[in-house]
């Protein structure tokens, strides 16, 4: 057997060579091998497999829009903050030191 890579290609053999099995489950039983525990067992791992995927592609769309709204929100804190230096510049002058110490800080 091929080395696997991918999780698809894994994910693919699980479920093919599961199903491959249950589809000959009366050939196997008649060579004293009954596969319809260890099938069950595959399948419950398979479906626990497609939950897992749903709940991390859930996960990154959520943390897609945390992203989002983490940049958005950071951005325009930083844009007001930026325009609140600047109305205290304006009240105080650029050579006060609270100007300067609040310059010194986006710096």
């Amino acid at each position: 057997m091929g080395k696997i890579q991918s999780q698809a290609d894994k994910i693919e053999f699980v479920t093919e060579a599961t199903n491959l099995v249950a589809l000959n489950t009366e050939k196997l039983t008649a060579a004293k091998f009954d596969p319809t525990e260890k099938v069950g067992e595959l399948k419950a791992h398979i479906a626990a497999v497609d939950d897992a995927a749903t709940v991390r592609n859930n996960a990154r769309q959520v943390s897609k829009e945390a992203t989002t709204a983490y940049n958005k929100t950071l951005k325009e804190a930083y844009k007001e903050t930026s325009a609140l230096v600047n109305m205290v510049e304006g009240a105080l002058g650029s050579d006060d030191p609270l100007v300067q110490s609040l310059k010194d800080l986006r710096n």
